[in-house]
């Protein structure tokens, strides 16, 4: 049976008293809660007794700090990446990023103490440091993800992060596309072989730039792709796998990943003057872009080695001398290119290998013209109306002269 009773002992020759709480846990075990004050101690235990009756009470001695619960969390994610069980170690990685944003400010708190009001103040300061809104809500989601595993761990009963009363910042992702006349100019410079440099280098420059200008390939697309994806018959391309630093060879970034793409001029050419082209490799297995020694290029070399020198070069560099653009940002382009040609979101989500169209129009809807076809569509709607009440006033004139 669950108490409140006082406690009274001796030190250094004066009295002292406490109010301790007696009470069995959600686990049945005997637990002492110790308070200063009477009031705090009833308080408590009628709280304590409430929350164990539906469910959401876990004694501090049964959970842990948020910090050690992310540790954890973390080492299941990478287990999971380890037997390919819908993780990738880059995923993991990204989630070890994000979460550590968020230590410094929860980290050391017990994680059934953690509450809404803590989150928010996460979610205010990443803001205050100039993080970007898609940055902070990954944040706050793979926070939510611990939170879920520590209820599955039974450290915790609810999950603290409600969305919906959360203040987040707005989630549109800033899309830098570059002009026409700088694409024109970024294409002179990849095609122009820079002094002391080998042919294979500027080809494979070349081939990269044109696969995500005119492909939207990403980067690690662009290395996994081989030459049993090509067919120069048909004119296309089918997009099947990706390379990462940390996975190697991997299936695309999601299911719809799996896409063909049109084998359009540029590409075709760049394609046909590559290494492994010229030397009439047939195997369908070889890596289109690959390396002296015949290996496939990592995604982060495609970035590195030809991407980072040739914005250089081009003198696409902000004041500090920092690029202008990613080569992600060839991908956008490539994807305002075709909407500006009228191409329909559904075009564009299976050009890019989106998810959802949904997807598509987070981060390209802005870039959709506006067509006029909801006001039109209210305007025949409004006409139609129109149309029925002037017929029927024709029909009954008391209605009309009642209105007069």
């Amino acid at each position: 049976m669950a108490s409140v009773r006082k406690r009274e002992w001796t030190r250094d020759g004066k009295k002292k008293s406490a109010w301790v709480v007696d009470f069995k846990d959600e686990r049945g075990k005997r637990a002492l809660k110790t308070f200063t004050m009477k009031k705090a101690a009833d308080a408590f235990l009628q709280k304590t007794q409430q929350q164990i009756e539906v469910g959401t009470f876990v004694a501090d001695g049964n959970s842990v700090i948020f910090e050690a619960a992310t540790a954890d969390w973390l080492e299941h994610c990478r287990k999971r990446a380890e037997r390919m069980a819908g993780l990738s170690r880059s995923g993991v990685e990204m989630y070890d990023i994000a979460i550590r944003r968020a230590l410094p400010h929860i980290g050391q708190k017990l994680i059934t103490k953690v509450r809404l009001a803590d989150i928010q103040a996460v979610t205010d300061a990443l803001c205050t440091a100039g993080l970007s809104g898609a940055s902070v809500r990954h944040t706050i989601r793979t926070t939510r993800m611990v939170f879920d595993f520590a209820i599955e761990r039974q450290w915790l009963r609810l999950n603290p992060i409600d969305t919906k009363k959360l203040v987040l910042p707005p989630a549109r992702k800033i899309v830098h596309i570059p002009s026409k006349d700088e694409l024109r100019h970024l294409l002179q410079v990849a095609c122009k072989r820079a002094p002391h440099e080998k042919e294979a280098a500027r080809r494979i420059r070349v081939a990269i730039a044109t696969l995500a200008l005119f492909g939207g390939l990403r980067r690690g697309e662009i290395a996994g792709l081989k030459r049993g994806d090509v067919d120069f018959e048909r004119g296309t391309m089918r997009i099947r796998r990706s390379v990462s630093r940390l996975d190697g060879i991997k299936s695309t970034k999601t299911a719809a990943g799996v896409r063909e793409v049109p084998l359009v001029l540029p590409i075709a050419e760049a394609l046909r003057g590559l290494p492994s082209y010229v030397q009439h490799e047939r195997t369908p297995d070889a890596f289109v872009i690959r390396t002296g020694t015949g290996l496939g290029l990592q995604g982060c070399s495609v970035y590195s080695d030809y991407w980072h020198p040739l914005i250089l070069r081009a003198g696409l560099v902000k004041p500090d001398g920092k690029p202008l653009y990613r080569l992600h940002d060839l991908r956008h382009t490539a994807a305002s290119l075709l909407i500006d040609q009228g191409l329909s979101p559904l075009h564009i989500k299976t050009m890019m290998g989106h998810a959802s169209v949904t997807t598509t129009l987070d981060v390209y809807g802005h870039l959709f013209p506006a067509d006029g076809a909801i006001k039109k569509a209210a305007d025949e709607v409004a006409a139609s109306l129109l149309a029925t009440q002037t017929r029927h006033e024709q029909s009954t004139p008391q209605i009309a002269l009642i209105r007069q």
